[in-house]
């Protein structure tokens, strides 16, 4: 069995999958309907498809560079079309790619290189159709705690803050776009998840009053991961 695949399926039971699954329900519900034509780049082992599916997506294209997982999600999922590549091929593969109403990227961009950051958005950004919307969910590099996400994974190329990402966004230059950065939440659908959210709130307070103190430009999101939203005008 694949090793990288063998390492999620170590790390994710039911339940696990499940809050991952309503992680991707309570943050983003609004943005997905039944009949939407969909492209994720990093599958996992398929919570985001599992939530497409479940709002009557089923119109979906893959991209991950594992041949294990995509041969996992291509056995267990309806998928459309499975490219075997990094995001960071996306810019020598786009013209292969459909357009699509929604793009969705979990925990991926930190794995690009920094010179491919802005290309791998450009190139994403010209397969949305017009009202098209490009998600992508990253740890957020602006708080205190960053480097527990940063450095606990080799792969990681980079880190991002709230500002940086809007940075991005502009030197990406896309035209008819809208960029907006926001938390990634904690959803309130189970008991355990109730006393987390509000210790996260207190910690993140005592954050921002340790940042003012310190003289610092204080954030104003302090969620361990943020989530950068493109949409393409002209709908």
């Amino acid at each position: 069995m694949n090793d990288y695949r063998t390492y999620l399926e170590s790390i994710y039971d039911p339940r696990t999958f499940a809050r991952k699954v309503n992680y991707i329900r309570y943050n983003f519900g609004a943005d997905f309907s039944a009949g939407q034509r969909v492209l994720e780049i990093g599958p996992g082992l398929g919570e985001f498809i599992t939530y497409c599916n479940r709002v009557g997506i089923h119109d979906v294209d893959i991209i991950d560079r594992d041949p294990g997982i995509a041969e996992y999600i291509r056995a267990k999922y309806r998928v459309e079309k499975l490219w075997t590549a990094s995001a960071e091929d996306i810019p020598t593969i786009e013209s292969e790619l459909r357009s699509y109403d929604r793009i969705f990227m979990l925990h991926i961009l930190e794995h690009v290189r920094k010179d491919l950051v802005v290309p791998v958005i450009q190139s994403l950004y010209r397969r949305l159709n017009p009202g098209g919307l490009l998600i992508m969910i990253i740890p957020n590099g602006g708080t205190p705690l960053a480097a527990v996400e940063r450095y606990h994974d080799f792969t990681h190329e980079g880190a991002f803050s709230e500002n940086s990402l809007r940075q991005i966004a502009q030197m990406a230059n896309l035209p008819e776009s809208t960029a907006e950065v926001r938390g990634y939440f904690i959803p309130p659908y189970e008991l355990i998840n109730l006393p987390r959210i509000a210790v996260q709130k207190a910690l993140h307070l005592l954050l921002k009053l340790m940042m003012i103190a310190n003289g610092s430009t204080h954030l104003k999101i302090y969620t361990p991961h943020l989530v950068l939203r493109i949409r393409r005008g002209g709908a």
